[in-house]
């Protein structure tokens, strides 16, 4: 059997200390899954001053109401250790200083002069350069709001992971009550006539 290489990329990665952080892990207090990713509750004052594109007020007003189903997303330079608010101005100038708001950090590659020369975004330096990167300067492309600095807060509303297996039991129970009852009512002690 032919043994399995890795790529230069999957080994880093397996050794890197912020790689995969699993629930337990320094640093994942509050760390919760929304749309897929993994992200932690911050306070959106803490976020201000960030917003690079221009937002729109009737955008902003009707996302006020709304329920986050994505993260805002702060892209990070592990280079640079400067960040920006890549997607969610709207989300975020709908928010209150006080107010919750998922985060999701995604850090970049070779992005330090765009934080540097596009000043419009208005990035915030987090870290120092390599910060957070290893001794091969590797640095995960998913981070947490904690790794770098934020203070983070429990998720606004609990889920119960649970629910989605919760869910399908009892739709899949529902369907076999129905199916039983359309075709007789039998069971296995008074099985249905044969046609």
């Amino acid at each position: 059997m032919a043994k399995r290489v890795e790529t230069r990329r999957q080994m880093l990665s397996a050794g890197h200390p912020l790689a995969n952080p699993q629930p337990g892990d320094p640093g994942t207090e509050n760390m919760t899954i929304l749309g897929g990713k993994r992200v932690q509750y911050v306070r959106a004052g803490d976020l201000r001053g960030m917003a690079g594109n221009p937002v729109e007020d009737d955008k902003v007003n009707a996302l006020k109401t709304e329920v986050y189903n994505e993260p805002v997303i702060l892209e990070y330079s592990p280079e640079s250790g400067y960040g920006y608010i890549g997607e969610g101005n709207h989300r975020l100038a709908a928010r209150g200083d006080d107010e919750l708001v998922p985060l999701y950090i995604y850090a970049r590659s070779h992005i330090a002069e765009i934080h540097l020369k596009n000043t419009w975004k208005r990035p915030r330096q987090f870290t120092r350069p390599y910060e957070l990167c290893d001794e091969n300067g590797y640095c995960p492309s998913q981070l947490l709001p904690s790794h770098l600095g934020f203070q983070t807060y429990p998720a606004p509303v609990e889920v119960d992971p649970q629910s989605p297996y919760r869910l399908y039991n009892n739709e899949t129970k529902a369907f076999e009550d129905k199916v039983t009852e359309e075709s007789g009512g039998g069971n296995s002690t008074n099985p249905p006539p044969l046609l």
